[in-house]
């Protein structure tokens, strides 16, 4: 491979500038600026727009804890209907077990009741 050779723009022979050196011209001096004076209206839109920032801030913080709120208490009565519909699954499981015939009969003839087929009665279905 070749090497380029980069050639500056000034010429070898020819000495370099120096830039020229201006003389410093002093800033002319500004009159100093007084801060504007703000009109009556300005300030009082100033102060209701603050106040209104405010009562906004105000009213979407205590919306949000009333939200919080109202969430907990949703998920406690969540809580509640859980185990209460499990208290009622427990009971219902009891009473099938309970109610069994063989185990009404059991009961029967421990008590000393017979079954009597002329005493029975069929009641029809409507």
């Amino acid at each position: 491979m070749a090497e380029r050779a980069y050639y500056s723009a000034i010429p070898q022979n020819q000495p370099q500038r120096q830039p020229e050196q201006q003389p410093r011209q002093t800033p002319k001096q500004q009159p100093s600026h007084k801060p504007k004076k703000h009109t009556k209206l300005e300030k009082f839109l100033f102060v209701f727009t603050l106040v209104l920032l405010l009562g906004l801030a105000t009213l979407v913080v205590s919306r949000q804890t009333q939200i919080h709120a109202i969430s907990r208490d949703i998920q406690a009565k969540e809580i509640s209907i859980g185990k209460v519909q499990e208290q009622n699954s427990e009971l219902k499981m009891q009473v099938n077990e309970l109610s069994q015939p063989e185990r009404i009969w059991e009961i029967a003839k421990s008590l000393g009741l017979t079954q009597n087929e002329h005493n029975v009665k069929v009641v029809p279905v409507k």
